[in-house]
């Protein structure tokens, strides 16, 4: 029969187990919900994720689809990509970096085509025009260990090779994350910075309040691409574009002011929203537009869902990079030497 001791001893390792197990389901499930990543992240699976886009995008045929955790300035673009770069922070239209547009225009000097979504904002941010020259975002390394899940597939690339990175449901263990907008460049380096009204032909502007709608104006306008659009679909921003020269085509406006538009830019072309919620998962579940999605989409092969700019970078370790290059025999050597080795001093 059992002591009080030996009681007291499984009493404790269940309770212990138990715990272990509880906080394992805990992370497990917020992985799976992807909440502990930022909003409009492909890698979120709830409501304010684009998780739901992305997966469906991978079961178009002749269709290659990524995501990029890499620094944007060392990626090479191919003819028929689009990059989409959702769910960034509203930055001041008048001081840009002049690095910041050197990366687009190499995507659409190549033929390909970005798509750029906002994060809606009910009024004016009350730091507007108070930001220094906004560059893109540089990786920085964060304590929170809720951003550092491994993925199985994160190592295997694209068909089309230095354009994404192929994952599975996230980035690698060794990723960065950076919190907040983008990182402001020393003042030596604002000289570097540019307009969007001289670089792209139009400004930022806000209204009073979001509006609840947002209405095609396209039907007049003569490409087969555009017609078929839903007439109007919800808006929950109060950013929209002004100061437009006539290359951009508006083809949603809310209250009258242009919140989507396009122009055809290099060899490729840009699309501007001023919201990104019908890329949510939200709304494909409640609203979904996919005409309007095809439409964003154009007729590109390669899609690509950039990360960075929400702060997620990837950086593969040691056992990422053993993956990659199939090492597994070496690791299988050293085990074998280490047992051998073992064997022999203990005999």
């Amino acid at each position: 029969m059992l002591n009080a001791k030996a009681i007291r001893a499984i009493i404790f390792v269940v309770i212990v187990s138990g715990f272990m197990f509880g906080v394992l389901k805990l992370f497990l499930l917020r992985f799976e919900a992807g909440d502990v990543y930022p909003a409009y992240s492909s890698l979120r699976s709830d409501p304010l994720g684009s998780r739901a886009f992305y997966s469906s995008l991978e079961n178009i045929n002749d269709t290659v689809v990524g995501r990029n955790y890499r620094s944007l300035q060392t990626l090479e673009f191919n003819e028929n990509t689009a990059l989409f770069y959702i769910g960034t922070s509203v930055f001041d239209s008048d001081s840009v970096s002049a690095e910041w547009f050197q990366v687009f225009e190499r995507l659409t000097n190549a033929g390909g085509r970005l798509v750029l979504s906002f994060l809606p904002v009910e009024k004016k941010p009350a730091n507007w025009r108070m930001s220094k020259c906004a560059a893109p975002k540089k990786e920085a390394k964060d304590s929170d260990n809720a951003h550092q899940k491994d993925a199985a597939d994160d190592n295997e690339n694209l068909s089309k090779p230095h354009t994404a990175e192929r994952t599975s449901d996230s980035p690698n263990k060794d990723d960065k994350h950076l919190e907040g907008g983008p990182d402001p460049l020393t003042p030596e380096k604002q000289r570097n910075c540019v307009s969007l009204k001289e670089k792209w032909g139009l400004a930022f502007a806000f209204a009073e309040k979001p509006p609840d709608k947002a209405a095609n104006v396209s039907d007049d306008l003569s490409p087969a691409a555009l017609n078929g659009l839903p007439q109007t679909i919800s808006w929950h921003t109060a950013l929209y574009f002004d100061d437009l020269d006539d290359t951009w085509r508006v083809i949603y406006t809310a209250d009258g002011r242009p919140v989507i538009v396009e122009k055809p830019y290099g060899s490729g072309s840009l699309v501007l929203s001023a919201d990104s919620f019908f890329l949510s998962n939200e709304a494909l579940r409640s609203e979904r537009h996919p005409e309007l999605l095809a439409w964003m989409l154009g007729e590109s092969a390669t899609v690509v869902f950039d990360e960075t700019h929400l702060g997620i970078f990837k950086h593969p370790g040691v056992l990422g990079l053993i993956k990659k290059y199939r090492f597994y025999w070496f690791i299988f050597t050293l085990a074998v030497l280490a047992l051998l080795f073992i064997w022999k001093n203990s005999v």
